[in-house]
């Protein structure tokens, strides 16, 4: 009668033998192609090519290369409606009272609150070197910001020579528009609420969109965020008394309003689409690339020239950016691994011969 037991590895691999397989010594009854696999061994990767490579990239990272180009509208947005609020008293109270850096930090509490609710409420993994680019990142913009409690102001009469005030003044030759004027702390402090109170909205907001993932188109999310806007604006409106509703006045103002309606809608569309396809730890962490575009657009139509302090902060969220792009997403350690069952393999090869 034959034995049929567990199939033992040879001491000696041959070369050019798979790893992962080994085939049935004879006297088994077993076909001469058989061959029976090894747990806890794997076979080598197959050679990919770089095309291979490059596709595999764009398919892990095309959920961040949405997310990156919401963050590209979002900054296009922020310097129209600081034009039209010196043109017009239609402000927002977080721009009206904060250039786009200041406004920009601020709503960077995003990622790191979207990446705690996904991890909270939707059991979304969070790995080390995510939360540590975050970190990073963060310390890049406000390298970019420069808050006065880290970054305290150089007076005149405090010692320091006429060319050290020129680097901490920043230079505005050159820009489009000219910068705001000085505003009350008492102002300040109100926009800094209003885009904390933002911050945390946008942060439930993409975690519900987590939530909803593709089983709705993202046109849906974005439509149904246009009219719950356009209902909360109103009823805004009502009961706050120094608000009014008020219509654009010109071809100017008309041409900013749609300009910012434009860029807005894309930036969610993008952004709801990113959100779709990637976790909400690894997506929110692009979102700090916006800094960088606000330092570009800061050139470009204030004519701010950045100091090596912004520079350097810019350095840091590249670096970030790309560090989250080449990560790889990684089952949690709370899945199980498959088990190979050899016995069963054995016993389907002789029902086989048989």
């Amino acid at each position: 009668m034959e034995n049929y037991g567990t199939v033992k590895a040879p001491q000696n691999d041959a070369v050019g033998q798979s790893p992962a397989t080994v085939p049935a010594p004879s006297g088994t009854g077993l076909p001469p192609c058989e061959s029976t696999p090894l747990s806890g061994r794997s076979s080598p990767e197959p050679v990919r090519t770089p095309y291979q490579r490059l596709k595999d990239f764009y398919e892990r990272n095309i959920g961040l290369l949405f997310v990156l180009m919401g963050q590209f509208f979002a900054s296009i947005s922020s310097p129209f409606l600081f034009c039209l609020d010196v043109d017009s008293d239609m402000c927002p109270d977080s721009l009206s009272f904060l250039n786009i850096s200041d406004a920009t930090v601020i709503t960077f509490l995003v990622p790191t609150l979207t990446a705690i609710i996904c991890f909270l409420a939707l059991r979304e993994p969070y790995t080390v070197q995510e939360g540590m680019a975050g970190i990073v990142a963060f310390v890049g913009v406000i390298f970019v910001a420069r808050p006065t409690f880290l970054f305290p102001p150089r007076l005149e009469g405090s010692g320091t020579s006429d060319s050290a005030l020129a680097l901490a003044v920043p230079d505005h030759s050159g820009g489009i528009v000219s910068p705001e004027p000085s505003i009350s702390p008492a102002e300040r402090t109100l926009a800094v609420l209003c885009a904390m109170l933002g911050s945390l909205g946008a942060a439930t907001a993409y975690a519900t969109i987590r939530v909803i993932g593709k089983r709705a188109h993202a046109l849906v999310s974005v439509n149904y965020f246009a009219v719950l806007a356009t209902v909360g604006s109103v009823l805004i409106i009502l009961v706050h008394p120094q608000l009014r509703f008020q219509i654009p006045h010109g071809a100017a103002q008309w041409s900013l309003i749609i300009t910012i309606g434009i860029a807005g809608f894309l930036l969610q569309l993008f952004l709801t689409i990113g959100l779709q396809r990637e976790k909400g730890g690894r997506a929110t962490n692009m979102m700090y690339s916006q800094m960088l575009f606000a330092l570009i657009i800061e050139r470009v139509v204030w004519g701010t020239t950045p100091r090596a302090e912004s520079l350097f902060g810019g350095a840091l969220i590249i670096a970030a950016a790309i560090w989250v792009s080449i990560q790889k997403n990684r089952p949690s350690a709370s899945q199980p691994l498959p088990q190979v069952d050899e016995e069963s393999s054995l016993v389907a090869a002789q029902d086989q011969r048989d």
